[in-house]
């Protein structure tokens, strides 16, 4: 399954910060799509695709 992922930031205006895609092979596949930080000020920053796992499979 392809899927599309966008982060928009909305404040004060609306903001593509990142638009990307990934490819889950099958049900239960975990794929990072984006990871950032939103600073206290609301800026959006170090967006990448870094892979993070957030669920251990047993």
């Amino acid at each position: 399954m392809d899927v599309t992922v966008s982060v928009i930031k909305v404040n004060p205006r609306a903001e593509v910060v990142f638009y990307g895609s990934v490819t889950l092979a099958r049900k239960g596949d975990e794929a990072t799509a984006a990871r950032f930080t939103v600073l206290p000020d609301g800026a959006v920053t170090n967006v990448n695709t870094l892979p993070k796992t957030l669920v251990q499979r047993l």
